[in-house]
């Protein structure tokens, strides 16, 4: 439970902006759906995902091809809010093209930053940061859409009393049903892996397995020679090899 008390203290500093309630959707509601026969339908679902890292980053690599995805469906109005770096990469370049709406929030204020997600007017929201480098978690607390969900960036709870995000998308490995408790938001578990993934990269980076390419590589990387050799490898932030991955490692070893 420590995780979840972690998470809960570090979010108490953004209860100011936890501004929820059923008031501040009421015009977005009115503007987003359409009365028939005496109901109100939502004719077209909106989508908006908030991150600091729609850039050369980790999180842009992997989630370009789901924006490009949900393009080419049709189905639903993609929003991509930004407010990180414009580093002029292919990442956000692409991400930018695949969505109908991108706005970059990074020099925007708070205030000015929630007013202009709210204009756009998602009926979810996906935050896909977390707390993690760079968060403006304010925005989140602030109540940007009628439905909020955590994912991708941050599996763990972002806390939040009442929680800041409504569900959490995790899968039975990252999120365990079992640990709901650990979390603030209520799990939306995936089947297989939650992790969005996006495998066509730039020309000239695919190296076949067995070519002479690839044995140059392994000799440069000190690695043994042999393709039946199991390789160990950690590409995430060395501060990420807690001492139960190393033990786990040891004893695969």
């Amino acid at each position: 439970m420590w995780r979840k008390k972690i998470a809960v203290h570090h979010a108490s500093q953004y209860e100011r902006f936890h501004r929820k309630t059923d008031v501040i959707f009421k015009s977005l509601q009115n503007r987003a759906n359409s009365s028939e026969g005496g109901r109100k339908i939502i004719k077209r679902l909106r989508v908006g995902y908030l991150s600091h890292d729609f850039n050369d980053h980790p999180t842009a690599h992997l989630m370009e091809g789901l924006f490009q995805w949900q393009n080419a469906t049709g189905s639903i109005d993609v929003s991509a809010y930004s407010y990180g770096k414009d580093d002029g990469s292919r990442y956000r370049t692409n991400i930018a093209r695949a969505t109908g709406t991108f706005l970059d929030l990074a020099a925007s204020s708070t205030d000015d930053a929630i007013d202009a997600v709210r204009r756009d007017g998602p009926h979810v929201l996906l935050d896909c940061q977390g707390h993690t480098y760079g968060a403006r978690t304010e925005l989140l607390a602030s109540g940007l859409a009628p439905v909020q969900a955590s994912y991708l960036a941050f599996p763990g709870t972002v806390g939040g009393s009442p929680a800041f995000a409504d569900y959490l998308i995790g899968d039975r490995f990252a999120s365990p049903p079992e640990r709901a408790g650990q979390f603030a938001e209520r799990l939306a578990l995936l089947p297989g892996s939650y992790q969005a993934n996006h495998f066509s990269g730039p020309p000239g980076i695919a190296i076949a397995r067995g070519s002479d390419a690839w044995r140059r590589l392994r000799v440069a990387w000190d690695l043994p020679p042999s393709e039946s050799t199991f390789v160990l490898a950690n590409f995430n932030k060395i501060d990420k090899l807690e001492p139960g991955v190393v033990r786990a490692w040891m004893t695969v070893l």
